[in-house]
């Protein structure tokens, strides 16, 4: 271990090699951004219940007017 706790690589002959690699997750972002990345990556799902929503409502009315049609 090094002194900021991450493991590194020990080839034996050298010592360690390489520099600690830094997670992802330790990065500080601002509170905006989150929210602006959160609102993007639900937005495919709010559109594919739109479209969902009116291809079903389409396919209803349309289902809906033939049984009329056929009951007339």
């Amino acid at each position: 271990m090094n002194q900021s706790g991450l493991p590194q690589r020990n080839d034996g002959e050298t010592g360690t090699v390489g520099a600690p690699s830094y997670l992802a997750d330790e990065a500080e972002v601002p509170k905006w951004f989150a929210q602006i990345v959160a609102y993007f990556s639900a937005l495919p799902l709010f559109v594919t219940f739109v479209v969902g929503l009116i291809g079903f409502s389409s396919l209803t009315c349309c289902l809906l007017t033939v049984f009329l049609s056929l009951i007339k």
